[in-house]
């Protein structure tokens, strides 16, 4: 997060601040009670305001003071001043602005979701469950009668599950968090009687959370019982957001009919989604979580995931948050000697040169300098794949050839970003269509890929979802999108927000699985491009990857590592850090 540059005049765009944090600071000054120390209130809560939209839940308020700067003074006149100001107050008070003890800086409504989940861990990580005989049974069949006396990490994270109310498996690709999921599920729904609700942040990770699973079931020992799974769905369908509110129907005190709850891809959860999903379990009710804590964070507010594994690694022996924290490290997807897998273990660890060499030696990493440069090898590579996407006769064969091959993108804008790459790719297109093709209008044709980018409850489309243009029997263009008993029609102009998705952002390939992945780097440095970012992106791909970029840039953005300012980790350290 840049600091806050010395003259209020510095509240600027340039600064990385927006209109509405100069405005909400201006605006919250004028509500305090004395005139004095009116700028530093203003760059203040402008600071703030810009924080959390970069996804940090709080300010520092020691960062600040020992800053290199003269616009924020000692941090006990700071603090005074901010309290003086009627503004600030300490957590058990109502105020626009709370200051903890740690000197921890938030937005009323931001402490409230981190106190939430705060809280809601706490007592989850207090009550555990007795398993009976049947269980420890079924755990036997399912794991090996050997893994009750000798347990292996998948064994201990079905053991964790289900003896208590809360457990987080955390782990990279391939590492079997789905395969043990449906023997929690069969467990939890067969044995216990239970019943369990499945989801994930996004409509596309619900999708692939749902095939994973049934295809985890084929390995279940043939003498049980594989019946229908329920089904999975986002995270706001779970919880039945109310329109045109930013509240859901099932909340604190209209919990959700169901008994427990198993969320994948659970890093992508912001910190209000977690506090509103929490707050909306029944009492008995378990949450199981799952997910990849290196992965990128949501892009709106809080790291939730990472700051619950960073609490459960740092915790001592009587650490209950630590005991229902299991990490898997063996990865089946890929080999030993895979290339993609010892590069995403070395961008994990920050290896930015020698990950540079694998790659090189592995005939996986283009230099790439220039736009030109860019449009000239992605006409090349992208031409054969494309003339066979194009011949799909129908929407399934389609989507089929759409994850076999992506561009991921770091950026959005510029000549390296998304918009640029799809219209490359979509003008290639749209010269191979014959005039005469039935079907076609204006610019669509058949086969034409696009995201949603915003959720729309009346149309029954989701930020994420997917989908590909095919005329109807009457040479209507119709978008189809996947639907629980085949495809969903929708007419072009009833479409959501979204855009073009032959290329995606890395950010919006969350969840996703591709057999290819070609990574686009710019030959420029920016904030935004980081370790995290890398590794989700090389993590998305199934079979093979390419890196297209400046060593410069990939070698310092692996040495960019997240980091946004929460409470949450030391919070809960405080709180489980002790005897029961």
């Amino acid at each position: 997060m840049n600091h806050l540059l010395p003259e209020q005049a510095n509240l600027s765009a340039s600064n990385g601040f927006s209109a509405l944090d100069i405005r909400l600071g201006e605006w919250t000054a004028r509500l305090a009670k004395t005139s004095r120390n009116k700028s530093l209130l203003v760059a203040t809560v402008a600071l703030l305001s810009r924080a959390v939209r970069e996804g940090h839940v709080c300010l520092y308020l020691n960062e600040l003071a020992e800053a290199p700067s003269d616009t924020f003074p000692p941090l006990e006149s700071f603090k005074q001043a901010l309290f003086d100001s009627g503004l600030a107050g300490s957590p058990e008070t109502v105020r626009p602005l709370i200051l903890d003890e740690a000197n921890r800086l938030y937005f009323y409504r931001y402490f409230q979701y981190e106190s939430a989940l705060l809280n809601h861990l706490t007592s989850f990580c207090q009550e555990e469950t007795v398993l009976d005989e049947r269980c420890y049974d079924a755990l036997d069949r399912l794991f090996g009668p050997d893994s009750r006396i000798h347990p292996n990490p998948q064994r201990q994270a079905a053991d964790t599950a289900l003896s208590g109310r809360f457990c987080v498996v955390s782990g990279g690709p391939g590492t079997g968090k789905t395969w043990i999921a449906v023997r929690i599920l069969w467990i939890l729904t067969k044995i216990m009687d239970r019943k369990v609700a499945l989801a994930a942040p996004t409509g596309k990770a619900a999708a692939r959370l749902e095939q994973s699973l049934r295809e985890s079931l084929k390995t279940l020992p043939p003498e049980l019982d594989p019946t229908l799974l329920p089904k999975a769905c986002t995270l706001h369908r779970l919880l039945e957001p109310i329109p045109h509110s930013p509240y859901f129907r099932y909340n604190a005190e209209n919990r959700l009919p169901v008994e427990d709850v198993i969320i994948d891809e659970a890093s992508m959860i912001d910190l209000p989604l977690f506090a509103k999903l929490v707050s909306a379990l029944p009492d008995t009710g378990r949450l199981i979580l799952l997910g990849d804590r290196h992965q990128l964070a949501s892009v709106e507010t809080g790291a939730a995931l990472n700051d619950i594994c960073s609490a459960a690694d740092r915790g001592g022996c009587y650490n209950r948050l630590t005991k229902r924290s299991v990490t898997l490290m063996l990865s089946r997807r890929f080999s030993q000697d895979s290339p993609l897998g010892k590069l995403a273990q070395l961008v994990n660890q920050g290896e930015g040169e020698a990950a540079i060499s694998l790659m090189e030696d592995a005939g996986i990493w283009k230099p790439l300098s220039s736009s030109r440069q860019l449009n000239d090898r992605l006409t090349r590579t992208i031409e054969p794949w494309l003339s066979d996407y194009l011949t799909s006769a129908e929407p399934d064969s389609a989507f089929n050839r759409l994850d076999a091959l992506k561009i991921l993108c770091a950026l959005n804008r510029s000549a390296y970003g998304i918009h640029a790459v799809n219209d490359v790719i979509g003008k290639l297109a749209l010269s191979k269509q014959p005039t005469a093709q039935p079907g076609r209008q204006g610019g669509l044709y058949r086969g034409f890929p696009v995201m949603v980018l915003r959720n729309d409850y009346a149309a029954g489309l989701f930020n994420g979802d997917t989908g590909v243009a095919f005329p109807d029997a009457e040479g209507r263009m119709y978008f189809h999108f996947k639907a629980d008993n085949g495809f969903h029609p929708m007419a072009p102009l009833k479409l959501p927000e979204h855009q073009t998705a032959y290329a995606l952002t890395v950010h919006k390939s969350q969840g996703s699985e591709f057999g290819k992945v070609i990574l686009i780097l710019p030959p420029f440095d920016s904030e935004v491009i980081t370790r995290e970012l890398i590794y989700t992106a090389l993590t998305r791909a199934k079979e093979s990857v390419e890196v297209w970029g400046d060593k410069g840039v990939f070698i310092r953005a692996v040495g960019r590592k997240i980091e946004r300012r929460s409470g949450l980790t030391d919070r809960l350290l405080q709180r489980l850090n002790q005897p029961v």
